[in-house]
């Protein structure tokens, strides 16, 4: 690194070390309180709020912000000709200010301010999450040795736990071939339960099924059934994926066509499997969640009339959808 660049790290290090005075704690003031984010100042080429938003959330390791919330985390970015600074102001329900936190002026890429801006708006909402009272922002950073590139970038990725455990609602559609005769097609509600880098779920839905030609005629299917899911959920890019394990049962009915002597039945069928999925933010306590479900059925449904087999369930099935979740 260059003696300009290190000097531009150190002065940037400085500039959130120096911000590290306490914000005055309001005695009322819940410990995990959520904000909507306010945003001014910002330049062309600068990182957009979204981006602002996502690396928050990226490096705190969970969502603080709603639109609904009382409190608010005002971030802005000021400009003198080619020099860069801002500053991060929090208040509370009521509007009342609770300190102030300024990066200096300086010339520096604006790509740069950001992340530093990211950075002390992390550290304050994660200390006060952890604390009844508003802490401050982090202990003094001793004055040497002077912090490296590896140094500031170890900071900037840290992801403190998230503090409480949170629930979600989720509606939405799925389909798949395998579980039933034909191509599948149908709706699914969830809850699920939401931790650090975890979830767990259980899920209810009903298919239909195109249906599969046999001698003679067409069986139907229609498919109800009940699911559970343990995932493991990282961040990454402000997206939270998951890699589940996944348990499946249900009831399949067969509604024969064209067949002699056939009459509708049921049957059990009980599958195991995996889950994967990616869940984007699209504003405010919503998100879409995205799934594809690989698995292997244990109890395999087999419809039949006499001795002859007219359907079975294939040895391996997929299915997937979409849904839209609702987190409180």
């Amino acid at each position: 690194m260059s003696v300009g660049r290190l000097g531009q790290a150190l002065r940037l290090w400085a500039a959130i070390a120096a911000a590290g005075a306490p914000f005055a704690a309001s005695a009322d003031e819940p410990a995990a309180e959520r904000y909507k984010l306010e945003t001014s100042g910002w330049l062309q080429g600068c990182p957009s709020p979204a981006e602002l938003r996502r690396a928050i959330v990226s490096k705190l390791g969970w969502d603080p912000f709603s639109p609904r919330a009382g409190a608010t985390v005002s971030v802005a970015i000021e400009s003198d000709g080619g020099r860069l600074g801002g500053t991060v102001e929090l208040r509370g329900a009521s509007g009342q200010p609770l300190g102030t936190r300024s990066i200096p002026k300086s010339n520096r890429k604006c790509a740069e301010l950001s992340n530093a801006l990211a950075l002390v708006v992390t550290l304050t909402l994660d200390q006060r999450a952890h604390t009844d009272a508003a802490p401050t922002i982090a202990p003094e950073i001793p004055p040497s040795p002077p912090p490296t590139e590896a140094v500031l970038s170890t900071v900037a990725l840290a992801q403190p736990e998230r503090p409480r455990l949170r629930w979600s609602l989720a509606l939405g559609g799925e389909g798949g071939a395998g579980v039933g005769p034909g191509a599948g097609l149908g709706a699914v509600i969830a809850v699920e339960a939401r931790g650090w880098r975890w979830s767990g779920a259980l899920e209810a839905g009903g298919d239909y099924f195109s249906g599969a030609s046999v001698p003679s005629g067409r069986v139907w299917g229609l498919l109800e059934s009940a699911a559970g899911t343990a995932c493991w959920r990282p961040l990454l890019l402000g997206l939270s994926f998951g890699a589940c394990g996944l348990a499946a049962t249900g009831l399949e009915q067969a509604e024969p066509t064209g067949l002699i002597g056939a009459h509708s039945s049921s049957r059990l069928f009980l599958a195991l499997g995996m889950r994967l999925l990616v869940e984007v933010p699209i504003g405010g306590d919503f998100s879409l969640i995205a799934n594809l479900d690989p698995a292997m059925p244990i109890l395999r449904a087999r419809f039949t009339l006499g001795d002859e087999t007219l359907w079975q369930a294939p040895s391996i099935w997929l299915a997937g959808g979409a849904r839209l979740a609702y987190a409180f």
